[in-house]
């Protein structure tokens, strides 16, 4: 009993596999490099332009303020040091100067916040008109599945491709002229 169930499990297993290859050798798969794609666009350089243009306006404000913040220490520190501040006067400088602290860093916080939500927004735009060529291409060719390259960590996805595959299969150029580049 024990050994029939075996044989038929392996028979099952041993016909999903055989129809699983046949189905796949039917299909018709292509891949692409994504990553290269919008590397290339002019979309995204002039995307990673805005986002290095905001990121250094940011940082010179939020140093320049830094700055300011410093000096306003050191002066507080230099009054009370030589004792032309009453000490209400300091306890009142020392909590503006914990409030500007407080602004400062919640400042840099929402840059941050703004950084990211015009990355996300800027990418979102570029690949929704990237998805949209591929989709053209592989529709025009009859591609059933278009594979990309890499993961978007940038790891490997397809670790080999035949000549015969890279040359017939890998749609990257096909979609790049469908982008105009």
């Amino acid at each position: 009993m024990r050994t029939t169930m075996i044989r038929s499990l392996a028979l099952t297993i041993t016909l999903l596999f055989t129809a699983a290859v046949s189905h796949a050798q039917n299909m018709n798969v292509a891949y692409v490099e994504l990553n290269g794609i919008v590397a290339r666009m002019p979309e995204f350089a002039s995307a990673q332009q805005r986002m290095n243009n905001f990121r250094e306006r940011m940082g010179r404000e939020l140093a320049a303020e830094e700055a300011k913040l410093r000096t306003d220490a050191q002066a507080l520190q230099d009054k009370r040091s030589s004792g032309v501040m009453s000490p209400t006067a300091v306890s009142a400088e020392e909590e503006r100067l914990r409030t500007e602290g407080r602004r400062l860093i919640e400042k840099g916080q929402n840059a941050d916040e703004e950084m990211a939500k015009i990355e996300q927004e800027e990418m979102s735009k570029i690949l929704t008109r990237v998805r949209t060529a591929i989709e053209a291409v592989a529709k025009e060719a009859g591609y059933a599945y278009v594979l990309n390259d890499m993961t978007t960590e940038g790891d490997v996805f397809i670790i080999y491709a035949s000549e015969d595959v890279r040359t017939k299969h890998n749609i990257t150029n096909r979609v790049m002229a469908k982008l105009g580049m």
